[in-house]
């Protein structure tokens, strides 16, 4: 087993991307935009804004709502490819040259606004969200639950926002990919991204951007650290549900830690301090409390966020993994993504602003993902970089690591 990661490149070309938009069912509209940005946030529709330096009357009259388009962008031998569908172009007129137009577009998962009256009897919530997804013309890839609901009801919600709302209450994720519909466990979910993992690498920190061949693929991280940072969707608190069996009369009560809430990324998450009690489900059983507990507890697993700036990659996305390198013993390892920025220019400059989580500082813990060799540009064979990491650790203490092959 090696005891560095693999990596083909610590740096990437900063200028090396380049992107495709096509309109399929427009294939005439071949005007290239001068600046894209995709902006994608769990739990949210993705946005894709494209930004042309003048106005074309062939583009009014043609693009309306619902116009299918093909986003595609390419960086040091990774692809990528977003699916969606136009939302609402805008433009002005004004004195000068430049008259910019700007076309917002909205992912393939654009379809799910519409908004139903639908009862589903004896089903569990993957179950119904399978209906639902389906009959708008969606593939469905989905992770069974064991609760079943008597009845589970669509109303004066948009099929979007009662997916969403179902979600929460079982610690699932929900990832548009394509025309793909994912609606998955998150522990799964982020296990199937962890065969090829982005790295973002810090190095030669002190160097001006565009000065090598090979740029740093990390510009910056800020850290917020805390036990209980408030003003997030979810707090790092003990989850309580409790109800009253219908029949006897009798109360019960389940207590749910996220310490303890699917597989951790660090070998020392942080502490819970408080305790919150739900009172946005209703529960008749016991069975229902630990199901309502165990999901939202998973949901505040990882609330321990950063910032990053630095070079794109065609991988990061919403509930994907990442490799942090080069800020130090306590941020270095892995973080889950939990909302993007990518920005593109037309000369090929390729940018991310994005907002990042796990669930503590400090050594990664080995079994966090599953352990699949890779040798990608920019991707880190998981296991090795862990492995690597103790053996850097050793060697500023003065002490030896002992070395088991597998």
């Amino acid at each position: 087993m090696s005891d560095k990661p693999n990596i083909a490149y610590r740096g990437k070309f900063r200028r090396g991307t380049t992107i495709a938009v096509e309109f399929p069912t427009l294939p005439s509209l071949t005007k290239m935009p001068r600046r894209v940005d995709l902006y994608q946030k769990q739990n949210h529709h993705d946005v894709l804004i494209m930004e042309y330096a003048t106005a074309s009357t062939a583009w009014i009259s043609m693009v309306k709502t619902g116009v299918p388009v093909v986003f595609k962008w390419s960086q040091n031998g990774v692809t990528n490819e977003w699916l969606g569908y136009v939302s609402h172009l805008s433009f002005q007129n004004k004195s000068g040259r430049e008259k910019i137009m700007e076309l917002r577009c909205v992912s393939a998962s654009y379809p799910l606004k519409q908004r139903v009256n639908k009862v589903f009897k004896n089903k569990t919530i993957p179950q119904a969200v399978e209906e639902l997804v389906k009959a708008q013309g969606m593939a469905f890839v989905g992770d069974p639950h064991g609760r079943v609901f008597d009845q589970l009801v669509v109303s004066g919600h948009s099929i979007w926002e009662w997916i969403q709302e179902q979600a929460k209450r079982i610690g699932y994720a929900v990832v548009m990919e394509g025309t793909t519909f994912y609606f998955r466990n998150i522990d799964k979910l982020i296990d199937t991204k962890s065969s090829s993992v982005p790295v973002l690498s810090y190095f030669n920190s002190d160097a001006p951007m565009n000065t090598q061949a090979l740029d740093r693929t990390l510009d910056s991280l800020r850290v917020l650290q805390g036990e209980h940072i408030e003003g997030q969707a979810h707090l790092r608190t003990n989850k309580i549900a409790s109800g009253v069996d219908p029949i006897t009369g009798k109360l019960f009560s389940t207590k749910k830690t996220p310490k303890k809430a699917g597989t951790s990324l660090r070998k020392n998450v942080g502490d819970v301090l408080f305790d919150e009690f739900s009172t946005d489900q209703v529960v008749n059983s016991y069975t229902a409390a630990k199901a309502a507990a165990e999901g939202a507890a998973t949901m505040a697993r990882m609330t321990l966020p950063a910032k990053i700036v630095g070079q794109g990659d065609p991988r990061i996305r919403p509930f994907s993994p990442i490799y942090i390198e080069g800020t130090g013993d306590s941020t270095d390892g892995y973080w889950i993504v939990k909302e993007v920025h990518h920005m593109f220019h037309k000369i090929g400059d390729y940018q991310i602003e994005a907002t990042i989580a796990t669930d503590g500082l400090g050594d990664n813990k080995s079994t966090s993902f599953r352990r699949t060799p890779t040798s990608i540009v920019g991707t880190v064979d998981l296991n090795s970089a862990i492995l690597n990491k103790k053996h850097a650790k050793a060697a500023r203490q003065g002490t030896k690591l002992q070395v088991r092959s597998e």
